[in-house]
């Protein structure tokens, strides 16, 4: 099944992963992730990094483009 790419609606992911120990490397970076639904903006220039070790939280209500910031950084 394919997928066409309409003008502006996906900006690669930017991803960098490191097995480093170091508590201050981050293991996951995102820059400037954005990923648009036939002119439905899902999610918007994101941006953050995740140290090694660390845990983060993605909240938000039904509709906010959790999945769809989730699905972009798999």
């Amino acid at each position: 099944m394919g997928r066409s790419k309409g003008a502006g609606d996906n900006k690669e992911a930017q991803l960098t992963t490191s097995a480093s120990s170091n508590a201050q490397t981050p293991c996951l970076v995102l820059e400037g992730v954005s990923k648009a639904f036939a002119g439905l903006q899902a999610v918007d220039n994101v941006s953050f990094s995740v140290e090694h070790g660390a845990r983060r939280v993605i909240i938000g209500p039904n509709g906010a483009g959790k999945t769809t910031l989730f699905n972009l950084i798999v």
